[in-house]
C-alpha cells in the first residue's frame, strides 16, 4: 500500500559524512564530492572531512572527483534518521593533488596553512595552538617570485628582516633579533652567516614571542624562532626547472627533480639545487652562490620511516659595509640627510667575503602504537668563512669618516643536535590529552681567527669612487699587526614536556616545562640550569572557526661573567603574556590573527658605572605591542596576504643614557600586504597578476644604542605578472618600481628598481 504523500514528506532523512586522504594519508581538501544522478554535493574542507545532510533514504553512488584526477566512487546506504560514513582514498598522492587544484586555480585560500607538527612539536591544529606563528607557503614564494631568503620573510606581520646579501640572515621580530637557525624543527646553530636559498623551502614558519621551553635558549630568541621546512620527496617522478634573468645582470638557475628509486616507491629521492649570481647599483657590489639540497626516505615497513637530508652551499659575496660609529659627530638627523652618495659602497669588488655551509639531518620515525610515535633526529651544521667583514665606519664630521677592517681567515662554526621525542594521546576519564616528551642534547663550537686594521682615518665620504679598498693592504696590514683569536665551546642537555590537555571539544590548556643544563668549558667556563615554563589557554568559541587564546611563555639566554663583587650573573629570562583571537571562517576563505603582547626581559647586564670596566645585573627591558594578520580568499582567484605590527619598545631600568629610548633595529610599525588575482575564464585564463608592498616606520642604526640618527620610515612596492600552465610558466616581476631610497639596520642602501623575467619547465 502506498503512503499518503504527506506522510512521505516527513520521512525522516540520513545524512553522509566521511573523511577524502591522499594515498599518502594527507587531507584531500577542495575535492568535489558528489551523490550521483541527484545534483546534491559539496567541497571536502582543509581537514579532509566532509558532510551531506538531509539525504533521502536509499541507495547512491558517492563520487569524489576533481579535474585532473581518476575519480573514486563508492556505493552507500543511507537510512533514514541515521548517519552513513563513507571515507574515500585517492589514488594520487598529495603532492599530485595540489598540482592540479593549484593549476586549476580552485585551491581556496591557498595561501593558508592550517596545522603543522613543529610549532608545537607535535601534530596541532593552528586553532588549538595558544602561541601565534605564521606561515609562508611555497605557493606564497613562488607566486612572488622570491629568490632569496630575505624577500620570502618580507610576509611576516610585524617583522622586518635583515636585508643584508650575501651575509647572515636574520629578522627583527617583536623587538629582538631572531635567526634563521631552526630547520625543520631542528637547530642548525653554526648556519648564521650563510645567505639561505629558498630553493628547497616547502615553507617557512615563524613563530613569535619567546620559545625556549620547546625550542631551547640557544636557537630561540625573546622575539620568536624561524623554522625553515624544507621539501621532501613524494612517490611518483616529477620536477621543474626554472631560469630568471634580469636589472643588475641577475642570472638563476634552479631545479627540483623528484624520482621513486625502487619499484614498490618506498625508498624515494629529491634533489633541489641553484646557482645564483647578480651585481649591484652599487660603485661596487654583488654576489654569486649556490646550493645543492638531497633529500631521501625510506620506508622499511608501515611503522617505521627513515630520512635523510642535506645542504650543501657556498656564497662568495661583497664585503659591505657596517656603520653607525661617531654618529653624534653629525649634524644630520635623519640618515637621508647624510651627504653620502646612495650608490657608495665604501668598498672595492676585490674584497669578498666567502662562506660555506653543509648541513646534515637525519631521522627516523618509529609507529610503537596506535596512540604513539617515536622520532629520533640528529643534525649537524659546520659553517666556514674567510671574511672582510666588518667594515666599520665612524664618522668624523659632516664629510669624513674613518673605515676600518675586521678580517676572519678560516672561521669555522659547529653545532651538533640530537634529540629524541615521543608524542602520543591518552584519556584520564573524558579528557584527552596529547603528549609529547623529550630529550635534546646541544653542543656548539666557535673557532674565529681574526684581525682588525685602521684602513683610513680620514676620508671624504660625499664624493663618489670612494671604494679604494686594497685587498694587498688589508693583508699587508693584518700580517703587520698579526692575528687574534676567538673560541668558545657550548653544551646543552635538556629535557621538556608538554600536554594539550582538552577538557572539552571547545576548552583546551596547554602546559609544558624545559629544563636546561648548560655548560661552557675553558678558563672563563661556567654551569646554569634554567628552568622555562609555558601555559596557554584556548577557547574556541565556535568549533574550527574563532578560537580565543591566551598564554604565558619564556625564554632565556645564559649570561657569563660576574659583577664587581665576583658574583655570578644569572640567566636572562623573557617573561611574555599574550592574548587574542584567531579565526577561519567562511569555509576556510579567511584566516585571521590578532593579538596583544607584553614581553619583560629582565637581568640584562649594563655598564657598572661606580666600577668601571665592570658590569652590574640589574637592567630591564619591556617590549610590547600588537599585531595583526589576514590571509583571505574573499572570490575564487583572488587572495590576500596581509600583516600589521605595532611595537613599543624601550629600557625601563637601565643607566640614565639608556632609560627610556628604543632598542636599535626596532621599527614601532610594519604593514605588509600583498594581493594577487587569476583569472579563471576568458582569454586571460591562467594568467596571475600580483602586488605588494612593505612599509617599516623609522627606526636607529645597529650601533646608534644613543639614538642620534633615524634610518628614515620606507614603502617597497612590488608587482609580479605570470602565466600558469600545467607544463610551463613564465613570470615577470618588478620589485621596488618607485625607486625607493631606503637604508638596512647598517646603514646599507638598498636596491633600486629591479626587473626579472623567470621561466619554468615543470614535468
Amino acid at each position: 500500500m502506498a503512503l499518503p504523500p504527506s506522510f512521505a514528506q516527513k520521512a525522516p532523512t540520513g545524512i553522509i559524512k566521511g573523511t577524502v586522504v591522499t594515498s599518502d594519508g594527507k587531507a584531500a581538501a577542495s575535492v568535489n564530492i558528489t551523490l550521483q544522478g541527484t545534483g546534491r554535493g559539496t567541497i571536502v574542507d582543509k581537514e579532509g572531512h566532509y558532510i551531506l545532510h538531509n539525504i533521502t533514504p536509499g541507495s547512491y553512488t558517492l563520487v569524489a572527483s576533481f579535474t585532473g584526477l581518476n575519480s573514486q566512487s563508492m556505493t552507500i546506504e543511507v537510512k533514514g534518521g541515521g548517519t552513513s560514513e563513507a571515507d574515500i582514498t585517492l589514488t594520487e598522492s598529495y603532492r599530485q593533488l595540489e598540482e592540479v587544484i593549484v593549476v586549476a586555480g580552485k585551491m581556496v585560500n591557498r595561501f593558508a596553512i592550517s596545522s603543522s607538527e613543529y610549532p608545537a612539536k607535535m601534530p596541532l591544529n593552528t586553532m588549538e595552538n595558544p602561541q601565534v606563528y605564521s606561515t609562508i607557503p611555497q605557493t606564497l614564494i613562488k607566486e612572488q617570485q622570491a629568490a632569496d631568503f630575505q624577500s620570502a620573510l618580507l610576509n611576516v606581520p610585524g617583522g622586518t628582516p635583515m636585508l643584508n646579501p650575501g651575509y647572515s640572515v636574520f629578522i627583527m621580530l617583536r623587538g629582538f633579533e631572531a635567526y634563521a637557525n631552526v630547520r625543520n624543527g631542528v637547530s642548525t646553530g653554526a648556519d648564521i652567516f650563510g645567505n639561505l636559498d629558498p630553493v628547497n623551502l616547502e615553507r617557512i614558519e615563524v613563530l613569535k614571542g619567546p620559545s625556549g621551553t620547546l625550542f631551547g635558549s640557544c636557537i630561540s630568541s625573546y622575539g620568536g624562532v624561524v623554522n625553515r621546512v624544507t621539501k621532501k620527496p613524494y612517490d611518483h617522478f616529477g620536477g621543474e626547472l626554472s631560469y630568471t634573468g634580469g636589472g643588475y645582470n641577475i642570472s638563476r638557475f634552479t631545479a627540483d627533480i623528484n624520482t621513486p628509486i625502487n619499484a614498490d616507491k618506498t625508498a624515494l629521492l629529491r634533489i633541489n639545487a641553484a646557482a645564483h649570481t647578480e651585481g649591484s647599483f652599487l660603485d661596487a657590489g654583488g654576489q654569486n652562490k649556490w646550493i645543492m639540497a638531497p633529500s631521501f626516505s625510506y620506508k622499511v615497513s608501515d611503522k617505521l620511516t627513515l630520512t635523510l637530508d642535506a645542504e650543501v652551499a657556498y656564497t662568495n659575496a661583497i664585503a659591505l659595509m657596517e656603520s653607525g660609529q661617531g654618529l653624534g659627530n653629525l649634524t644630520a638627523k635623519k640618515w637621508s640627510q647624510i651627504n653620502m652618495p646612495y650608490n657608495s659602497s665604501l668598498s672595492n669588488s676585490g674584497v669578498r667575503n666567502r662562506h660555506g655551509t653543509q648541513n646534515v639531518y637525519m631521522g627516523g620515525e618509529y609507529k610503537l602504537s596506535a596512540n604513539w610515535t617515536s622520532s629520533t633526529i640528529y643534525s649537524y651544521s659546520q659553517d666556514r668563512l674567510d671574511e672582510y667583514n666588518l667594515i666599520f665606519i665612524g664618522f668624523n664630521n659632516d664629510s669624513s669618516l674613518s673605515r676600518n677592517i675586521y678580517a676572519a681567515r678560516n672561521a669555522q662554526f659547529r653545532s651538533t643536535d640530537l634529540q629524541q621525542n615521543f608524542t602520543g594521546k591518552l584519556h584520564t576519564g573524558s579528557i584527552q590529552h596529547r603528549l609529547l616528551l623529550g630529550v635534546d642534547y646541544y653542543t656548539y663550537t666557535m673557532d674565529y681567527p681574526y684581525g682588525f686594521v685602521t684602513y683610513n682615518s680620514s676620508l671624504d665620504f660625499t664624493k663618489t669612487g670612494t671604494n679604494d679598498l686594497s685587498i694587498g693592504r688589508i693583508n699587508d696590514s693584518i700580517s703587520k699587526y698579526g692575528m687574534g683569536s676567538l673560541s668558545s665551546e657550548q653544551h646543552v642537555l635538556a629535557a621538556y614536556g608538554s600536554d594539550v590537555i582538552n577538557f572539552t571539544k571547545q576548552l583546551s590548556a596547554m602546559v609544558s616545562l624545559r629544563v636546561d643544563h648548560f655548560v661552557s668549558p675553558g678558563a672563563d667556563g661556567y654551569h646554569q640550569t634554567a628552568l622555562s615554563p609555558k601555559i596557554g589557554v584556548v577557547y574556541q568559541a565556535v568549533k574550527d572557526k574563532v578560537s580565543i587564546f591566551a598564554n604565558y611563555m619564556n625564554g632565556f639566554q645564559n649570561e657569563n661573567g660576574a659583577d664587581f663583587n665576583n658574583k655570578p650573573f644569572k640567566p636572562q629570562y623573557a617573561n611574555q603574556w599574550e592574548g587574542g583571537v584567531k579565526t577561519d571562517i567562511l569555509k576556510g576563505r579567511l584566516s585571521a590573527t590578532l593579538s596583544y603582547y607584553n614581553i619583560l626581559v629582565s637581568n640584562l647586564t649594563r655598564a657598572d658605572v661606580s666600577h668601571p670596566g665592570f658590569e652590574v645585573q640589574d637592567a630591564t627591558q619591556r617590549s610590547q605591542g600588537l599585531e595583526a594578520e589576514l590571509v583571505a580568499n574573499p572570490v575564487t582567484g583572488f587572495n590576500i596576504v596581509a600583516g600589521y605590527g605595532y611595537n613599543d619598545n624601550a629600557y625601563v631600568k637601565t643607566d640614565a643614557a639608556k632609560l627610556g629610548k628604543r632598542p636599535v633595529e626596532s621599527p614601532a610599525n610594519t604593514l605588509n600586504v600583498w594581493t594577487s588575482y587569476r583569472w579563471q575564464t576568458g582569454a586571460l585564463r591562467n594568467f596571475i597578476i600580483g602586488f605588494g608592498a612593505n612599509y617599516v616606520s623609522g627606526m636607529y642604526d645597529y650601533f646608534d644604542a644613543n639614538n642620534n640618527v633615524i634610518l628614515p620610515a620606507y614603502t617597497v612596492l612590488r608587482a609580479t605578472l605570470s602565466y600558469d600552465q600545467p607544463k610551463y610558466n613564465i613570470g615577470f616581476k618588478l620589485n621596488n618600481f618607485t625607486n625607493e631610497h631606503y637604508w638596512n639596520t647598517n646603514g646599507e642602501a638598498q636596491n633600486l628598481e629591479t626587473f626579472t623575467g623567470t621561466l619554468s619547465v615543470k614535468f
